[in-house]
């Protein structure tokens, strides 16, 4: 694709069950026969609401699209150059909130939407348990002054909202995010005074989250700045970062979501009229994944199939804490390291990632 300011598409439970197979939606054969005429569907109902948002793609042809080096030359160099998986799956078949309380704690307690506040154990109370620091470094506040966080979303999370846990990154500038440079993220990695494990969340509002209708370089350019940060930072050479998303958008994809086990044996609770039956046995589709540390294997492909709460077995793997639910502790070991030999010491010289693209105009009238 040329163009960053694509049309949205819809990764929900329907749809996301509707692509893996068009026919049978409840169905648990593959056929992956239903994205483009998912993405075609979605564009036209949103056409027929007449809520001032038309949509010009309405045969679906942007669910085929992707970009190449030429718009992300930063991101095909950490994947070409450090790690990456072809086999990397997002938690949930379904929208961003239900992958995100998994990506946390490993389940959703049986939501397969937006869920209320969850009062189940996340890996940030593990960490508190076992008096391991960490932090979340979030972007963006709602009006009412609560950072916007999933952290907030869980019972427990929102209750320890204080300064010792949560660190305000101040990027609120979208044209040049996080250009000065003073955040508590950096400032942390600049003393090397910085927590164990840290949740770092781009933003919900500050346009760097990639979501269609914001320009995909925004986010690269952030992220662009939080590694070089790390990597000229005295941490570097004990850290690992993991650079990933919540779902897969919407996007075509070949590769079947693999088989999972259920988190905790929660049937899901909260399905829409026409949503089609499942459970929380298989996967969402494939979600990138770079793996970005001196100790990464150089040039390195993971074919080994798991999803992102692999991240939080390999955090509780090394802080030697409890799994969360039977999805985390089912996870395979990471192979993406060699800790006999960093192979990255001295980081290397990261492309110029542009970011000359804006959205102006698709935000009036996408």
């Amino acid at each position: 694709m040329t163009d960053q300011c694509v049309e949205d598409f819809s990764p929900d439970w329907l749809e996301s069950h509707g692509a893996y197979n068009r026919d049978d939606p409840a169905s648990n054969t593959w056929l992956g026969n239903g994205f483009v005429h998912i993405t075609a569907g979605f564009s036209q109902y949103a056409n027929s609401q007449n809520d001032h948002h038309h949509y010009f793609d309405v045969r679906g042809a942007r669910n085929m699209g992707y970009y190449d080096d030429s718009t992300l030359p930063f991101y095909y160099f950490l994947a070409s150059q450090f790690a990456t998986s072809d086999r990397f799956f997002s938690p949930i078949p379904s929208n961003s909130a239900p992958n995100r309380f998994a990506e946390l704690a490993a389940t959703t307690a049986g939501h397969a939407h937006q869920p209320p506040q969850l009062d189940v154990k996340n890996i940030f109370q593990l960490l508190d348990n076992a008096g391991v620091s960490w932090k979340v470094y979030y972007s963006d506040v709602s009006a009412s002054g609560v950072p916007l966080t999933t952290l907030t979303n869980f019972v427990w999370g929102a209750q320890h909202t204080d300064a010792k846990h949560l660190a305000p990154v101040d990027c609120t500038n979208v044209s040049t995010p996080c250009a000065s440079g003073q955040t508590d993220y950096f400032t942390d990695l600049k003393s090397g005074n910085f927590p164990s494990v840290a949740l770092i969340e781009p933003g919900f509002e500050s346009g760097r989250d990639e979501h269609p209708g914001n320009p995909v370089q925004l986010g690269a350019v952030y992220d662009m700045k939080l590694i070089q940060a790390l990597m000229s930072s005295p941490i570097w050479k004990d850290s690992v970062f993991f650079l990933t998303y919540d779902e897969a958008g919407g996007f075509y994809d070949h590769v079947q979501p693999m088989t999972a086990a259920q988190p905790d044996g929660i049937a899901p609770k909260d399905l829409l009229p026409k949503d089609p039956a499942g459970d929380f046995t298989r996967t969402g589709f494939r979600i990138p994944l770079m793996v970005v540390s001196p100790y990464v294997k150089p040039h390195f492909v993971s074919h080994q199939p798991s999803d992102t709460t692999s991240i939080l077995k390999f955090i509780e793997q090394r802080f030697n804490l409890p799994n969360l639910t039977q999805r985390d502790a089912a996870q395979p070991d990471l192979d993406f390291f060699d800790f006999t030999k960093a192979a990255w010491a001295t980081p290397p010289t990261l492309p110029n990632q542009p970011a000359d693209a804006s959205c102006a105009a698709y935000a009036k009238n996408p």
